[in-house]
């Protein structure tokens, strides 16, 4: 019979998979409709973009957009599901199983792969959002900063995380099986 706690793990943990699961999906929908209603949004939705738009876009260009965001939204949809799964273990009452480690392990590849991912888009987005503007208006945005730096720090913290705790369990299971 589960504990207080392990009960109250297991609770928390649901509404963290739902949270996950709701985002998987969320995510990608609110980008696509970011993309479809582009021409049509107030200028404040463009200060998350690496350069804003100086005329409305026609359709090929918002098209490429989309398709260029699917990087790093589909990196973010792969560790949301990593996310996901790790906690339908703690739901499940698995705490320390081989399967944690490798939700752990994915996580830091997830977080490492959206920085690459994010570096890319930048420049990328940045020339597809000026791409019909008169020659010598076009743009080529590089960025890298602070939150990209951090997120590798976190990213390499989460992998670190995966490896000690992986030793720890190969620990445990020697000691269980030693007579």
């Amino acid at each position: 019979m589960p504990t207080e706690g392990q009960e109250h793990i297991r609770r928390i943990s649901r509404r963290f998979r739902v949270l996950f699961q709701f985002l998987m999906f969320f995510v990608p929908a609110s980008n696509a409709l970011f993309w479809f209603s582009f021409n049509r949004l107030p200028e404040a939705f463009f200060q998350s973009l690496p350069i804003s738009p100086t005329t409305p876009l026609p359709l090929p260009v918002l098209a490429a957009g989309f398709v260029a965001s699917l990087l790093p939204i589909g990196v973010m949809v792969y560790g949301l599901a990593t996310m996901r799964r790790l906690f339908q273990l703690y739901e499940n009452g698995e705490i320390f199983s081989g399967q944690n480690v490798r939700c752990f392990r994915h996580l830091g590849y997830a977080i490492v792969a959206w920085v690459i991912a994010s570096t890319v888009y930048t420049p990328l987005l940045s020339v597809i959002i000026t791409a019909t503007n008169p020659p010598g208006e076009k743009s080529l945005v590089i960025q890298f900063g602070s939150t990209q730096l951090a997120a590798l720090i976190a990213g390499g913290i989460v992998m670190l995380i995966a490896w000690v705790m992986e030793e720890g369990r190969k620990l445990e299971d020697e000691r269980a099986h030693t007579i």
